[in-house]
């Protein structure tokens, strides 16, 4: 897993962008994750997936 951005930035912006998608917030952003693979920037989209992992814990914690 990359570590190239420090976590509370991937925090940040996954609430960004669950609080600008909502409910497609995940689905958004998994697709996303295959622009990202399909143009060959790896980087990119590990980036996605970390903050796809994050928005999932957000929604999970907003439920509680």
């Amino acid at each position: 897993m990359s570590s190239a951005m420090p976590s509370s930035e991937i925090s940040r912006l996954a609430r960004l962008w669950l609080e600008s998608h909502g409910d497609d917030a995940v689905a958004l952003a998994r697709d996303m994750i295959a622009e990202l693979e399909a143009s060959g920037n790896d980087a990119g989209a590990e980036m996605w997936r970390r903050i796809v992992i994050a928005i999932e814990k957000l929604g999970k914690a907003k439920r509680r």
